[in-house]
């Protein structure tokens, strides 16, 4: 769902932050370019077949759905008791950091920008596995994305 090849913030122990960037891709997906604007470029391409996505998006072929706020404290109840179930077995040294820090997440940051947040799925499109957070801070034109740590399964490419 994200690669650590880029500048990841970690937030109260248990969610990563990263500062995502629109990039240009062709119709074959080839990257060809991060920000044509910072460099002095044109803002659209000229080329139609060009077009403008989020990197993280893109690269991990991230998929967004949606939620209201009950059904989203529904989700986010039964994937975090899945995540402290694993790391009882896995990493019990992890459960009560992960709790205290998730609910302190939760309360102070998570549901209070709730209405500004995009909600994207994994490849597999699993409504119970992870998810990924998004959202556009202050006048910033790139989403900042948050993802609960512990329920990230690191794979060495």
């Amino acid at each position: 769902m994200c690669s650590d090849a880029m500048a990841i913030k970690e937030i109260d122990d248990v969610i990563f932050e990263i500062q995502a960037k629109t990039i240009l891709v062709d119709d074959s997906g080839i990257d060809i370019g991060a920000n044509p604007s910072a460099e002095g470029g044109e803002d659209e391409p000229v080329d139609e077949s060009v077009r403008r996505v989020v990197n993280i998006v893109h690269n991990h072929q991230l998929s967004e759905t949606s939620y209201d706020k009950s059904s989203f404290m529904m989700w986010l109840k039964n994937y975090l008791k899945k995540v402290k179930d694993l790391l009882t077995q896995e990493k019990p040294d992890r459960v009560d950091p992960f709790m205290k820090g998730m609910q302190k997440f939760v309360k102070e940051q998570l549901l209070p920008k709730f209405n500004d947040l995009q909600f994207w799925t994994g490849a597999s499109l699993d409504p119970e596995a992870a998810m990924a957070f998004s959202f556009y801070e202050g006048e910033s034109t790139d989403p900042t994305f948050w993802f609960i740590k512990d329920g990230l399964k690191e794979v060495k490419v």
